[in-house]
């Protein structure tokens, strides 16, 4: 029997939400179970996970609150699928009366989207089409690319936004700490970039140790500067790069205690080396009690996006009715199935995938 494709409309009868897709059926006349989104009617394990708003929704008001309804019938899948496209688009997705997380014709969410780049001043250098397309261009995960837009962070000695602008404000952005080595010569001549120290290493048969010593001792070795992508030639070549920078300490709920100027002023207060304070630092850990960054903050538990990611901390997920999903032991294992859910705790999101995510259980 040959086989047709619909594009159906699903209505929760209790509530008025919708969810449009498409389904391959052998006859499109009669109802075969399939709701949407995966969801069978007969097949609790279909939707009892709730791994979507949908599947969620099916999950709190049963399957019997569900309606299929047929709004058009085509012969092939590509047929259905344009169909879809035209339907469910970003206009269609933003509305708080639907399931649809993605958008319609096989597109995956937010991909395909103009983004725009910056370099690290803040000066515009070019428009992409989407994420794939970057992603195609520099051999990285789209999950990635989606990182550094929600947390203002660099790639590739660049700033990414969704937004275009003239001049973008550098001030909310942050270089990223699996940023770029650059190569240069003593006398400040720029030679190439590498994508990390191992690259380097193996490229001009240095010891990786060697170059990596170099960075952080901000001096030259087998007669090179290598630099971060956030450092600029002209500070080594005129020694300021050498002038330490401020330290700010942290207390242990993440509020903000005190900036020390030089590490000679932290050792008047506190006993440890420096290489403890730099490991401190790099890995979020507390060091005699306190946090420590190079960044300053109001809180750096709520407004450092790595910082977030390190902690353990409980999330709890819910529906946008404010309906409880699931607990989650930390950010860093929400966000394998949420990417964005971190930016929803932090505020600078109203959702991800229509579910809100929470550090605090919500009072209802």
């Amino acid at each position: 029997m040959t086989m047709k494709y619909i594009v159906y409309l699903t209505t929760n009868m209790v509530n008025g939400k919708i969810y449009i897709g498409v389904h391959k059926t052998e006859d499109p006349n009669v109802f075969d179970g399939y709701l949407g989104d995966g969801v069978l009617v007969n097949s609790p394990k279909t939707y009892q996970k709730c791994l979507t708003a949908f599947h969620c929704a099916v999950t709190k008001y049963g399957p019997d609150k569900f309606k299929r309804k047929t709004l058009k019938v085509f012969d092939t899948e590509q047929e259905a699928l344009s169909l879809e496209a035209e339907l469910v688009n970003e206009e269609f997705i933003r509305r708080t009366d639907v399931y649809n997380i993605t958008l319609g014709g096989g597109m995956p969410p937010r991909l395909n989207k103009c983004i725009y780049q910056y370099n690290l001043k803040g000066e515009f250098i070019k428009e992409w089409d989407s994420i794939i397309t970057i992603t195609k261009y520099f051999g990285v995960n789209k999950d990635r690319v989606r990182m550094v837009i929600d947390g203002k962070r660099s790639f590739e000695q660049s700033y990414w936004s969704e937004e275009k602008f003239e001049t973008l404000d550098i001030s909310k952005y942050r270089p990223s700490s699996r940023s770029s080595i650059r190569q240069y010569t003593k006398n400040g001549t720029y030679i190439n970039t590498f994508k990390n120290t191992t690259e380097a290493a193996k490229a001009l048969d240095i010891e990786r140790e060697k170059i990596t010593n170099a960075i952080y001792g901000k001096y030259a070795t087998n007669g090179y500067w290598f630099l971060k992508e956030d450092e600029d030639i002209s500070q080594y070549l005129d020694g300021s790069i050498k002038k330490e920078k401020p330290i700010h300490c942290y207390n242990k709920d993440g509020s903000y205690f005190k900036t020390y100027n030089t590490f000679k002023e932290i050792k008047k207060d506190l006993n440890f080396n420096k290489p403890d304070l730099k490991r401190a630092i790099k890995n979020n850990d507390l060091l005699e009690g306190y946090y420590w960054s190079s960044t300053k903050y109001n809180n750096i538990c709520l407004e450092d996006s790595e910082f977030q990611i390190n902690i353990p901390r409980k999330v709890y997920q819910y529906t946008l009715e404010n309906d409880f999903v699931r607990e989650w032991n930390s950010i860093n294992e929400c966000q394998k199935e949420y990417p964005s859910a971190l930016q929803v705790c932090l505020g600078k999101r109203t959702h991800c995938h229509k579910f809100k995510f929470t550090f605090d259980k919500l009072k209802i």
